[in-house]
């Protein structure tokens, strides 16, 4: 795994501060700010990021229109970064377990 994506998932994980995202909300989400990270966009985790984030979240274990709307809302985000970057996707099997990274006390 790249740093960069590292440090994005760990930027994110604080963020979160135990709280947790829809997988595809989490892998798009540390995408972006992996895209920040490497073009060097300060903040990292901007208003719309987290604004994402916190819309994720209470989503979580609803489904239907709150995760459809927040996908939608971080798809128009990606596009975005993405236009200002060449990067490739971002994804990571790591991601996969942010709900167990994100928890454990020490993990970052």
């Amino acid at each position: 795994m790249a740093l960069s994506t590292e440090a994005a998932e760990a930027l994110v994980a604080g963020y979160l501060d135990g709280r947790a995202l829809p997988a595809a909300v989490y892998k798009a989400v540390v995408r972006a700010a992996r895209a920040r990270l490497v073009d060097g966009d300060v903040p990292v985790l901007d208003e719309m990021l987290c604004s994402v984030i916190d819309r994720g979240v209470q989503a979580e274990g609803v489904h239907g229109f709150a995760v459809l709307e927040t996908r939608k809302t971080l798809n128009r985000a990606l596009m975005q970064a993405d236009a200002g970057s060449s990067l490739g996707s971002a994804g990571s099997n790591a991601a996969d377990d942010h709900r167990t990274r994100a928890t454990r006390p020490g993990a970052w």
